[in-house]
């Protein structure tokens, strides 16, 4: 399985305050982790996303997985992602009503592929909606992964929709907590 994460600007900065957590997780759990810096060959931070999944992908097995976390998420309580992904060929976060793309865990499904590529650039607004035109039912995650960063039973903290260089000094006092619980 893969913990893959992908930024640019200041959220490149939130890869970096989260980096020796994801790290440690991915030895943990025997996990390639893999990030990406900047938007690479894509117009946007949609398309970069999407294609940086879209490309992970290729190189895992059906019977294994990628955990996608946005640059602005940590993980800060230890669990089993391949358990977690079970079955399922897509499992994602149910935040306010509907599926979110900031925590993923996905398998190179043909379903999957052909749903991200038609996600492509609008994926915030549009995802939902075309999970059902590819007839693609994905199991949710718990609402501790995808949680507020007070959330006591949070599993993933994410810092969405904050004013950024607050919760990137949120983001690093959190992930200084996790490292040094764990140490």
């Amino acid at each position: 399985m893969v913990l893959l994460q992908q930024a640019s600007a200041i959220h490149s900065e939130m890869l970096l305050a989260s980096e020796p957590v994801h790290r440690r997780f991915c030895e943990k759990h025997g996990l390639r982790f893999t990030l990406h810096f900047g938007m690479g060959r894509w117009d946007t931070p949609a398309d970069a996303k999407v294609g940086c999944i879209l490309e992970e992908l290729k190189g895992v097995r059906l019977d294994d997985g990628l955990l996608w976390v946005d640059a602005d998420a940590l993980i800060v309580k230890d669990f089993d992602p391949l358990l977690e992904l079970g079955g399922e060929d897509l499992r994602m976060s149910f935040v306010r009503g509907h599926f979110c793309m900031g925590v993923m865990m996905l398998r190179p499904a043909a379903k999957v592929l052909n749903w991200l590529k038609d996600v492509g650039t609008d994926h915030c607004g549009i995802a939902a909606a075309k999970l059902e035109e590819h007839r693609l039912f994905p199991h949710r995650l718990g609402p501790e992964f995808n949680a507020s960063p007070d959330d006591a039973k949070a599993v993933i903290k994410h810092w969405y929709g904050r004013e950024k260089r607050k919760a990137l000094t949120e983001m690093q006092v959190e992930a200084k907590r996790v490292f040094n619980a764990v140490a």
